[in-house]
């Protein structure tokens, strides 16, 4: 996704937007009015008998609550499609550096004025385009060193012309009571398959096409003694997933691997942070 795209994302939000917005401030309006027909009234029982059918808007607080909680839902959207529009490679920006956006924008218990899907995007593009890049390297590096557990200076195992990084899986003692082997989770096997796709269409944006369409190819779920369970192409070759009881091996190629790692120790924060 592009700016474009995500322009034209914004503006069909937008005309939603205003259309119910607009309804909600009227029925917000009427609201406040029933409120203040059963006080002058001492209740609905004296109001006047053609508020009868509106009694049910009495609850302008409740009105106001939708209007924000809509609000809330807009801001996280469009925070979403900035992040989209801004992805260097395959995996989308996290758009985090917006405490005080979210803070002008939906104010305690309130929703500011001016307040639209246009002014939240323009304002959070703003803030997150000019360092897209270099946020979007530390995110997906540090996805990475994440997703292997690993830390500067932890030994390096080679298999032929492979590196081999591992991650760590349970059997599930339900299904090994009864003969079958299956893993607790295998989310784990799949976070680094996303986290070594990540790596490498941020180190070349031209795979990101071809690394989608692996990742599509991923079985719906790993098992144990699987080997290989799964393999997937990218330019610099081949990268296999195999499972065992209590981990599963990622066989990359040894310079791709190189690659990687020069890519996580310029931009992986949480790796110096363990240095």
């Amino acid at each position: 996704m592009n700016r474009t795209d995500a322009d034209a994302i914004v503006d069909r939000m937008q005309e939603m937007y205003q259309e119910l917005d607009a309804a909600l401030r009227s029925a917000e309006v009427v609201a406040v009015k029933m409120e203040a027909i059963s006080e002058v009234g001492a209740g609905f029982q004296h109001a006047p008998r053609h508020t009868n059918p509106f009694r049910y808007l009495r609850a302008s607080d409740k009105v106001a609550e939708q209007r924000r909680q809509l609000a809330k839902n807009i801001f996280r959207d469009v925070k979403e499609l900035v992040g989209e529009a801004c992805a260097i490679g395959s995996t989308p920006l996290v758009v985090d550096d917006e405490g005080l956006l979210r803070e002008k924008w939906l104010p305690e218990r309130r929703v500011a004025d001016g307040f639209s899907p246009r002014a939240v995007f323009d304002d959070l593009w703003r803030a997150t385009a000019p360092s897209a890049t270099e946020d979007a390297s530390r995110q997906v590096a540090n996805a990475f060193i994440r997703a292997f557990c690993l830390r500067p200076g932890k030994d390096v195992k080679r298999v032929g012309g492979s590196i081999v990084l591992e991650v760590r899986v349970y059997e599930c003692t339900i299904f090994k009571s009864v003969g079958q082997k299956q893993y607790s989770s295998d989310q784990p096997i799949r976070e680094g398959v996303v986290a070594l796709a990540g790596v490498l269409s941020m180190m070349d944006p031209s795979q990101t096409d071809r690394l989608s369409r692996e990742l599509d190819r991923m079985p719906r779920t790993f098992y144990p003694g699987g080997r290989p369970a799964f393999a997937f192409a990218t330019d610099g070759g081949n990268i296999t997933v195999s499972t065992f009881l209590g981990k599963a091996e990622f066989r990359v190629p040894a310079e791709m691997a190189q690659g990687i790692n020069a890519f996580v120790a310029e931009h992986g924060t949480t790796w110096r942070d363990a240095a």
